[in-house]
């Protein structure tokens, strides 16, 4: 090895290009002739040769530096996905609500249905003052046309507007439907009492529960006031006895047995085994009772009441008849 004849300043000088390795193979070994005998020198250079407190602090501020804006730009991004997904389902809502509207139940309608050949033009308005018709759906098959509603919310304080639609159908239409309810049938329109006490129409007289929808459907109830069954169903013609709880008062009377003979032709007519209704009734503290039986009730209407009762544009005559509306 060369001995070490350069004095520390140079060293010192030089030591920078050796920590990089950018000396020649002489020089370099010069330095480390030196450094083997030089204690002051050969300390810088192991303090050179390691990296700063400093130097690591800022390596580490840069990496955290990197995180923190890698994390910030991970949470912008969600920011504005939340935003747009928010922003896009109140849009959804709004559209849902006032371009395209919700359905609108049939009790809500009110309907006037004009039918000449093939066209059909319903003009429909809520009864709801805070509910305006936007669309009439129209779903045709089998001859029966069904309706649909859809509405939205009405800033209007006064009654809405009719909404009016035509519709071509593709062939001859014999029924047209809102939901359940029947509205029209074979060139007749057909009112709300009549389709529901059509569709409560039963096969036996000793079934309780659809006894009850059919009275709920003709609103006995809301006429006569309460009242107890009584069915005999052992033998023909079987019977349904009504006893009404409440008194009739004499300036009801004459009123009250129409009903009551309405009801009887109505429920002798839609109950296909039911031979003979009975209502009795207190009347200026006596007990009155008032029969029809199904041939009875032909003769009052002049029409066979079983047939009748199989029949919606029959059975609507037949409301017509004892203005039931």
């Amino acid at each position: 090895m060369m001995k070490n004849k350069l004095p520390c300043g140079v060293i010192e000088d030089l030591l920078p290009l050796y920590v990089e390795q950018l000396t020649s193979d002489c020089t370099k070994e010069m330095i480390e002739g030196h450094i083997e005998t030089c204690t002051k020198c050969r300390e810088k250079l192991e303090r050179m040769q390691k990296p700063s407190m400093y130097e690591k602090n800022d390596e580490e501020e840069m990496e955290i530096d990197f995180l923190k804006k890698t994390k910030k730009g991970y949470r912008k991004k969600i920011g504005i996905s939340m935003i747009s997904v928010l922003a896009l389902c109140i849009l959804v809502f709004l559209g849902k609500t006032f371009i395209v509207g919700e359905k609108v139940s049939p009790e809500l309608i009110v309907n006037h249905i004009d039918v000449k050949n093939n066209e059909i033009t319903v003009q429909a308005t809520s009864i709801v003052e805070d509910i305006q018709i936007k669309n009439i759906g129209f779903k045709e098959k089998d001859g029966i046309l069904e309706l649909t509603y859809r509405g939205v919310p009405s800033m209007r304080t006064d009654t809405t507007l009719p909404y009016e639609k035509t519709y071509s159908a593709k062939g001859k239409i014999k029924e047209i439907k809102v939901g359940n309810r029947i509205v029209w049938h074979n060139e007749k329109k057909i009112s709300k009492l009549t389709s529901d006490v059509f569709n409560s129409r039963h096969d036996y007289i000793g079934d309780p529960s659809k006894n009850a929808k059919t009275m709920e459907a003709l609103g006995v109830g809301e006429v006569l006031g309460t009242y107890e069954n009584e069915l005999q169903t052992k033998k023909e013609p079987y019977g349904w006895k009504i006893t009404l709880k409440e008194p009739i008062q004499p300036n009801e009377k004459t009123m009250k047995i129409e009903k009551m003979k309405a009801y009887s032709c109505v429920l002798l007519g839609v109950i296909r085994n039911l031979g003979e209704i009975t209502f009795e009734y207190s009347n200026l503290g006596k007990q009155e009772t008032m029969t029809i039986t199904a041939e009875e009730a032909t003769n009052y209407f002049g029409k066979n009441i079983k047939i009748v009762g199989t029949e919606i544009e029959e059975l609507e005559a037949l409301v017509d008849f004892y203005t039931l509306l």
